[in-house]
């Protein structure tokens, strides 16, 4: 499961809040190798419309019902991205088919759109997620740097494409590319949780808001695995806090660096 290997990405602060692989219109799980970067808009003016807001949109989705066959790997705004999907599941977001290229074989990122938000903030955010994606995967930005239009002729990501913004995009995504340093992240994998303790567990989770991703044990418990810390104070300050808490518990884990 490929997620973001830090918790800030190009300057960019990243949560990983991947969705259940429950509903399968809204998580696929198709493995993929990622070959392209797509640029999307939400085309939520409303207040509020932002990357929270639709996280737990795509949350309530996944654990729901719904006819609506849809879903992104992140969601991007001027604060912040949110990871949904891994990297390497395909997600549907193209419209072209099932089996369509852009369905199968990219990443897509979704830039709010939200009234009173800063979308020239939100671009640049994007730009610096992009080269990262781009860097990581060696996906070549000139020709795989790409907007949803080229998969189904629809009008998106719409404000960029009526603005004549797209080529100052690129240029801006290539600049980027030029400062991104990989960097080593460390995670903590859980040991499986049910009941009070998962409850705790998971209560620290979302209090720190740190990034996580839950599995199913076949036991039917739920472990996590935390990260990535990288090298600096914060993210270090982060990771003793959580190792403090589970050893004060008497909670196994393990660590493992990426």
């Amino acid at each position: 499961m490929l997620t973001f290997e830090s918790n800030v990405i190009n300057g960019v602060p990243v949560e990983v809040r991947i969705i259940p692989n429950t509903n399968k219109d809204v998580r696929p799980g198709y493995a993929m190798t990622p070959k392209y970067v797509t640029a999307h808009e939400t085309d939520n003016t409303d207040a509020g419309a932002n990357a929270d807001a639709h996280a737990k949109f795509l949350y309530n989705q996944a654990v729901g019902t719904t006819s609506r066959v849809a879903c992104w790997h992140i969601t991007v705004d001027e604060n912040k991205a949110i990871q949904h999907i891994p990297f390497d599941e395909n997600a549907w977001a193209a419209g072209d088919g099932g089996n369509g290229t852009g369905n199968r074989q990219s990443i897509h990122m979704e830039l709010c759109v939200n009234a009173g938000g800063n979308f020239e903030k939100t671009k640049d955010n994007a730009a610096r997620i992009a080269a990262y994606l781009l860097n990581r995967f060696n996906i070549p930005v000139s020709t795989n740097f790409v907007q949803h239009n080229k998969w189904s002729g629809k009008n998106c990501p719409s404000t960029i494409r009526a603005t004549g913004a797209w080529p100052a995009l690129v240029a801006k995504v290539q600049e980027y590319q030029k400062g991104v340093v990989k960097m080593a992240a460390t995670y903590v994998r859980t040991g499986g949780y049910a009941g009070d303790a998962l409850k705790e567990v998971h209560g620290l989770l979302l209090q720190k808001n740190w990034g996580y991703t839950p599995a199913r044990k076949s036991d039917g418990t739920l472990e996590f695995t935390v990260g990535g810390f990288t090298s600096d104070a914060p993210s270090q300050a982060a990771l003793a806090e959580l190792e403090q808490f589970l050893v004060g518990h008497k909670y196994w884990y393990d660590k493992f660096t990426v």
